[in-house]
């Protein structure tokens, strides 16, 4: 509406989300360190494991070799890992490590900041609305806990699709259903983030689905796309769902993380006082996770201007309210405890979802209540810098609050720029549990946990510790015990598709142990076992399909991005 040159236009638009994306990180950056925060330590040894593995030409990780205290942890087969490979990319540019998670934080905040413009766009028709929502979901308060507060880097990541996934949907049921893409690849980016917010974003689409489907038309094609971006969803992330299915079908595992749902709930007062001080500080300083000052201000002003909003804003306004209210001990979460539902294991997760509906309530509030339709072009610029400055406000005042809490001696772990990890006020056992690793051992070996991490084999029944060696993309475990072992338990757990061979390049043949663990019988004088995971047909296969689905959408998208600027320009 400002500026009539549409490319001039595009530029300046994706100018103003580079320089956002920066005010983002910058707080925290320019320290130079990264600090301790809920899942840190375990996204870090993830980021550092892929890169690794990628000096060596290894592009598909089974077993952790380099990080989780080698002991061939499969944590790629059961953590979605794809939209971690930035992070790990930006590890091998920079030499500064710290700046380099730092500069993954911001790509993300760009994605999103370019992805909820384009879907409000899209469904608002109305730039300017769809640039103030797109700032208010990036800097909402529960995206900067999920990246900094709590370095839970797979569902800051996830939030990143969440507007793809609800404009997709919404697109199929009642929009434009040639945009089923959307949702196709939406979905498919959160499942391959975070399997958490696949359960939470699940519901909130079964919730969008059951409002939208009175006011369906053109049965038949929305029905065909609905199919189509369920089976490109499934396609697009093969490369992790097909791997994960057949490890869960190998042997049993325990439920992640088992919580009280109860003990997660937000009390309500403490949860308005938080939201009211845009506290962002971690929950063991007496905090409450919150949606921030700027949101609370949000759904007033949808208060103000509801008369203004169009039904499907007042809609969204509502369901912002419901997601809301399931984060809260206002739902008797004890009755749900023993439900599948627990798998969710924080009711505040909820928060990132209505974050985001509140957000696009905002920016149609902001737009109706500034009545910006009735601006001039001068007017207009001042009032939108205006606005973007009230949504920064908040979010630099608070950062300094937060980093002042990080930088206290009370802080456990500390990243630094030469990516190494120090420690203050935690020992090895602390440091252990950061890895939790009983998440993904098996059910049969979670009581041998502590030999895997203490590298101890038993030698025909005898405890021996052994040494463990990187090497490439294996674990080379050496000890002079194995040279008499008739009966040798390795400290690693079995996993389909794992491989041992010996130090002459031949392959062992192994068993298990009660506990699950790699059983080698009758070695020979043999010193040396290497442990690899060899990919199967069906790992080979997923990462061909998920490749061909990128690719395939690459070159649609560019051919009708191409055939769109020429027909522009005649």
């Amino acid at each position: 509406m400002i500026i009539k040159n549409k490319y001039f236009k595009n530029v300046l638009l994706l100018c103003s989300f580079i320089v956002l994306s920066l005010i983002f990180i910058y707080p925290l950056a320019k320290t130079n360190a990264v600090y301790f925060s809920d899942d840190m330590f375990f996204h870090l040894q993830r980021i550092k494991e892929i890169a690794e593995n990628a000096k060596s030409g290894n592009y598909f990780v089974g077993i952790y070799t380099h990080t989780f205290g080698k002991t061939g942890y499969p944590l790629n087969l059961f953590y979605p890992w794809v939209t971690i490979l930035p992070f790990s990319l930006f590890s091998l540019l920079c030499s500064n490590q710290a700046l380099a998670v730092y500069l993954g934080v911001a790509f993300y905040t760009f994605l999103t900041l370019n992805f909820t413009y384009l879907t409000v766009k899209k469904y608002s028709q109305n730039g300017v609305q769809a640039y103030i929502t797109a700032c208010l979901y990036a800097f909402s308060s529960y995206r900067v806990i999920d990246a900094f507060t709590r370095f839970a880097l797979g569902e800051y990541i996830a939030l990143t699709f969440l507007p793809l996934c609800i404009y997709g949907l919404y697109a199929i049921a009642k929009g434009n259903y040639r945009d089923w893409p959307y949702l196709a690849f939406g979905f498919s980016f959160v499942l391959l983030s975070h399997l958490l917010s696949v359960v939470l974003i699940s519901i909130l689409l079964v919730v969008l689905l059951a409002v939208l489907i009175p006011h369906m038309n053109n049965i038949k094609q929305r029905i065909t796309a609905f199919l189509k971006a369920i089976i490109v969803s499934i396609l697009s992330s093969a490369v992790f769902v097909f791997p994960f299915i057949e490890q869960e079908l190998f042997q049993k595992y325990p439920q992640p993380d088992v919580t009280d749902l109860t003990v997660g709930a937000l009390l309500p007062t403490k949860f308005i006082s938080a939201s009211l001080n845009n506290n962002l500080s971690r929950v063991d300083s007496g905090n409450t996770y919150n949606i921030g000052i700027v949101i609370l201000l949000v759904i007033v002003l949808g208060l103000v201007t509801w008369r203004k909003l169009k039904r499907d804003y007042r809609v969204m306004y509502l369901m912002g309210l419901m997601f809301t209210m399931l984060s809260t001990s206002l739902v008797p979460w004890s009755l749900l405890q023993n439900t599948p539902l627990s798998i969710i294991q924080f009711p505040w997760r909820f928060l990132g979802i209505a974050t985001l509906l509140f957000s696009v309530v905002g920016g149609a509030s902001v737009y109706q209540f500034l009545q910006i339709d009735k601006l001039n072009s001068a007017t207009l610029a001042v009032s939108l810098i205006g606005v973007t400055i009230l949504i920064l406000l908040p979010f630099i005042s608070s950062m300094n609050q937060l980093k002042g809490t990080m930088l206290t001696t009370e802080q456990l772990v500390t990243y630094n720029k030469n990516g190494r990890f120090v420690f203050s006020g935690i020992d090895r056992a602390g440091r252990i549990g950061l890895f939790h690793f009983e998440n993904y051992t098996p059910l049969k070996g979670q009581r041998a946990v502590e030999d895997l991490y203490n590298h101890k084999a038993y030698v025909d029944g005898k405890a021996k510790r052994v040494n463990v060696e990187t090497s490439e993309n294996y674990l080379t475990i050496k000890s002079n015990h194995f040279v008499n072992g008739k009966d040798i338990v390795l400290p690693v757990m079995n996993y389909k598709n794992l491989e041992i061979t010996d130090s002459n390049g031949g392959k062992v043949k192994f068993g298990t142990d009660n506990y699950d663990r790699l059983r080698v019988k009758s070695a020979g004088r043999i010193t040396t076992f290497k442990i690899s995971y060899h990919p199967s047909l069906i790992d080979y296969l997923a990462v061909i399909i998920s490749c061909l689905t990128w690719l395939t959408a690459i070159v649609i998208w560019t051919y009708r991005r191409i055939s769109g600027w020429g027909r522009f320009s005649k």
